[in-house]
């Protein structure tokens, strides 16, 4: 007689270990992916409203270019299209480094939260025209009387200042030949305090959200 062993070939099954090593590697794979895939929306986000600070900016830059003159001014607001977007516009004197004399420069800029919730400013600059020596005196002279006033010194009393009117109302004509876009060497950095102000209130009212 003759007798036939049948061998059966038993399907092993995982064990706990390998399962639990599995889980791990995959969960590593899922947390690595979706970070990249944060990090590309983030960046996604920030390029987006970097275009639209660009756009901002340079739609109030062509507002004080396409006017005939200018006065020295400031102006602050909120964007309508993406009230992320704070802006500031500015006239100014200034004395320029390289000694070609002092000039009436235009900055416009708008700062927005990025995705860290990280203050950005984007600022364009173009020098508009030059003055002479006794208006920019002038200009100087309104600056500390405004100045003056704003921290409730409005009866300060300056020999300098008698009889000085001010420039409101004063304007300067921009010469489409004297005007530069670059900034000169040295200059020193803006007062943004009032701008810091309306940064500030913004990140209040909606609680560093973007």
């Amino acid at each position: 007689m003759c007798h036939f062993k049948k061998h059966l070939n038993k399907t092993r099954g995982f064990t706990v270990i390998e399962v639990a090593t599995a889980l791990v590697i995959l969960a590593i794979i899922f947390t690595t992916v979706l970070t990249v895939f944060k990090d590309a929306m983030r960046a996604v986000s920030d390029d987006r409203i970097n275009m639209q600070a660009f756009e901002l900016a340079r739609e109030n830059m062509e507002r004080i270019l396409s006017q005939s003159s200018v006065s020295e001014q400031t102006e602050y607001g909120v964007s309508e299209i993406n009230p992320q977007l704070v802006w500031e516009l500015r006239t100014e004197p200034f004395s320029d480094p390289s000694g070609s004399g002092t000039w009436v420069k235009a900055i416009s800029s708008a700062t927005y939260l990025d995705a860290n919730d990280q203050p950005k400013t984007l600022e364009l600059t173009c020098w508009l025209t030059k003055v002479s020596k006794e208006v920019a005196t002038q200009m100087m002279k309104d600056r500390e009387l405004r100045d003056a006033n704003e921290f409730g010194n409005s009866t300060l009393q300056d020999p300098l200042l008698e009889g000085y009117d001010g420039l409101n109302g004063d304007s300067y004509n921009l010469d489409g030949e004297n005007m530069r876009t670059n900034n000169p060497a040295g200059q020193d950095a803006a007062n943004r305090a009032k701008f810091d102000a309306i940064m500030e209130e913004y990140k209040n009212m909606t609680g560093g959200a973007k």
